[in-house]
């Protein structure tokens, strides 16, 4: 009896153990759990002149870094290649994905535009350029072929940086003058400037990759170099940086360019300190200065104004001014200069998730 008892109490037990698990596992369904379960880890000390460092012991939020990368390696963000934040100038988180790795060289697409800012100001910088002021027609002797009329003969290299070149000329499929119709072009050069002005140079932004391959033409004919060793003496190897690759028009035009993740984040460091990397100055304070300031105010309906190539927005809850260069398919370096620090985002599509992360986790992780 005694042990008829016992059993009919044991079982009792186990039928309730099972309705309280059967319970808790409903409740568990409630609650998103990632798949992925990414442990932080201090990226990997190279000879490449970056210090790392440990992500929580700079003062960022670990925790929300690695919800964001869970959210990805779960596949909610497939157009992420890969990420890099400097803090403090050390870099303390990196991060690859889709068979990328820090080693493998990434397309920048029109982020290249800032470099090629920097490229202007660097030829300013060695005399080459006395300011961007100056007209552009002197400095294009194998265009003056060309139609030059109607005040095409008054933009200025500045008109160049901003946009503002007075050609009805934007990138995309629409219009006569489009950067569709520019990658079919033989001479990128030779096509931009072959378009008639419409407008007064320096009165209206339209953003067209065709103005700043002008500017490739022009420091070359400047310095007597290619822009692919101008850029390597006098931008990355002072950077540290060993490999940049150049795509090229078939007139031999150096257009964008591929390079390390970890080298996107030296440039904007670059800007960050004010034109310095380890010490040394490699590109006038004043010429960043000026390459950030806002040069046309709110250019675009979503709110990013401009400035010499590089892109100029707030915070979504507008505390925090922040730099960027841009490129199609999600590339991104970000400057913030308040909270010193640097991220870069590569992708392969577009879709604005380098952005909204960027502002969901990183931001928040250091604020």
């Amino acid at each position: 009896m005694f042990w008829q008892k016992k059993l009919g109490t044991i079982c009792l037990y186990l039928i309730m153990l099972g309705c309280n698990s059967e319970g808790a596992n409903e409740n568990k369904k409630d609650i998103p759990v990632s798949k992925a379960d990414y442990q932080y880890q201090i990226p990997n000390l190279t000879s490449d002149g970056w210090q790392t460092a440990d992500a929580g012991f700079m003062g960022v939020d670990v925790k929300n870094l690695t919800t964001m990368t869970n959210q990805i390696l779960d596949g909610e963000h497939p157009v992420i290649d890969g990420i890099i934040i400097i803090k403090d100038n050390h870099l303390v988180f990196e991060h690859y994905f889709n068979g990328h790795f820090d080693d493998k060289l990434h397309e920048l697409q029109s982020a290249v535009k800032s470099m090629d800012s920097a490229l202007v100001g660097l030829a300013i910088d060695q005399g080459y350029l006395s300011s961007v002021n100056e007209k552009i027609y002197p400095l294009l002797p194998s265009y003056h072929n060309l139609d030059w009329s109607n005040g095409k003969d008054d933009i200025t290299v500045s008109d160049l940086l901003t946009m503002q070149s007075g050609f009805p000329c934007k990138d995309g499929k629409t219009g006569d003058c489009n950067s569709y119709l520019l990658n079919q072009s033989m001479n990128w050069t030779h096509y931009t400037l072959s378009q008639s002005v419409i407008d007064s140079p320096g009165s209206k932004f339209s953003y067209f990759t065709g103005l700043n391959i002008v500017s490739h033409t022009i420091v070359e004919n400047l310095t007597g170099m290619t822009i692919d060793d101008f850029a390597m003496e006098y931008l990355f190897s002072p950077l540290d940086i060993s490999e940049f690759k150049w795509s090229h028009s078939p007139s031999g035009e150096a257009l964008s360019g591929n390079m390390r993740p970890r080298d996107m984040a030296k440039f904007g460091q670059l800007y960050l300190n004010n034109g310095t990397w380890h010490g040394n100055q490699v590109i006038s304070e004043a010429w960043i200065t000026d390459s950030l300031a806002n040069q046309v105010e709110a250019p675009k309906a979503d709110g990013w104004s401009y400035g010499y190539w590089w892109w100029r927005n707030v915070s979504n809850d507008g505390t925090l001014r922040y730099y960027a260069a841009r490129g199609a398919k999600d590339q991104y370096i970000f400057i913030v200069p308040s909270l010193s620090i640097v991220a870069v985002f590569t992708g392969n599509k577009d879709s604005g998730d380098g952005l909204h992360l960027f502002e969901e986790f990183v931001i928040p992780s250091i604020k």
